[in-house]
């Protein structure tokens, strides 16, 4: 009958020359591979970065969008080099958004409730922050339009206090005394209007703060005011308003919280799923459980990450945070590898040769 076993005979040979190999150079391949470790391992705590982008971590690189976006940046760009309309980005920016409701009944449009937005306005636009021995406010990093920070249509009717007992602005579309047409459908919500369309009452008012983000620098310090933003936000408090508040870094932070990967949770998880690896080799029998090798074989995945991360890094290639999972898959692959091992009994051979080579070095 024919036999079918050539491949295995050949990994055979092959795991008992590595495993001699192994046996005669203990010490080579102990020492070596824990210093190349090392040395791949600092450039995790030297130049390591991350990527949080979800535009560069998901969208396709060099794709019809990139070219077009890229062709009117250069028309573009010497036009908007000083003014800028939020609709004039062809890039996601920094911003603010603040949505305001009453506690009460009231209008948000009413006296007192205005009072406390512009209370609130006035804690947004005097959020300072210290880079390089300056101190930038919003003034600062704003997107202007004609010298000056441009503003939602309707946060200049607050500001002004226009917007108090005026019955003859009109929802959606205003125009003011000085004939000036604005558009509130996207800053007013829940709106009542009278039969002649003028606006009676509304329960919620959306203020957006924009900022420039052209350059690296201009990013850099948008960054920092949205934090700062969010921050103050967040300690700020009303008997009046409800305060919803959101910024293009917020909606980072929860897309990378959404993939349910954080450190703490890694380290418990590994933890766990380690402990398992090393109890799932113990037996009864003494000759075969091999507890001592499942906790070398999570050592070594140990060591494979850290080099890993670590050339990656000295490469300037930066972290995702997906890329978290990769222990918990190297640690399956490791479980599966050893299956098979065991299935194909490699692994008596493999570790008998480096055994008794390593025995006769160190023994005898």
């Amino acid at each position: 009958m024919m036999k079918f076993n050539c491949i295995e005979k050949c990994l055979r040979a092959l795991f008992q020359h590595h495993g001699k190999f192994v046996g005669k150079h203990p010490t080579a391949f102990t020492i070596v591979p824990i210093l190349l470790t090392a040395g791949f391992a600092t450039g995790i705590f030297t130049l390591f970065t991350s990527e949080k982008d979800p535009e560069v971590l998901y969208g396709p690189q060099g794709s019809q969008s990139d070219l077009n976006r890229d062709i009117l940046e250069d028309l573009y760009s010497s036009v908007l080099d000083e003014d800028m309309l939020p609709r004039h980005q062809l890039r996601i920016g920094r911003w603010g958004w603040l949505i305001i409701t009453s506690k009460s009944s009231e209008s948000i449009l009413s006296t007192t409730n205005v009072d406390e937005v512009l209370r609130l306005h006035n804690n947004v636009i005097n959020i300072s922050f210290e880079q390089d021995g300056f101190y930038y406010k919003f003034d600062d990093l704003c997107l202007k339009w004609n010298g000056e920070c441009f503003d939602d249509h309707v946060l200049p009717l607050v500001t002004s206090k226009t917007i108090l007992g005026n019955t003859s602005l009109t929802y959606p579309i205003a125009t003011t005394s000085t004939g000036e047409t604005l558009l509130l459908a996207g800053s007013l919500g829940g709106v009542t209007v009278d039969e002649k369309g003028a606006i009676q009452k509304a329960q919620a008012l959306h203020l957006t703060y924009y900022l420039r983000s052209d350059t690296a620098e201009e990013d850099e310090k948008g960054l920092i005011w949205e934090r700062e933003f969010l921050k103050v936000m967040e300690q700020f408090s009303s008997d009046k308003l409800n305060i919803y508040r959101i910024a293009y870094e917020s909606f980072l932070e929860e897309l990378e919280l959404s993939s349910g990967i954080t450190p703490d949770l890694v380290v418990i998880s590994g933890f766990m799923i380690g402990s398992f690896s090393v109890l799932a080799t113990l037996m009864l029998d003494w000759v075969r459980t091999k507890p001592v090798l499942a906790t070398l074989g999570i050592f070594t995945a140990g060591l494979a990450l850290a080099s890993t991360f670590g050339l990656l890094a000295f490469a300037g290639i930066p972290y995702a945070n997906t890329a978290g999972s990769m222990p918990f898959l190297i640690l399956g692959k490791l479980w599966g590898f050893k299956t098979s091992f065991n299935t194909f009994s490699f692994k008596s051979l493999y570790f008998t040769e480096w055994r008794t080579h390593f025995l006769e070095l160190f023994f005898c």
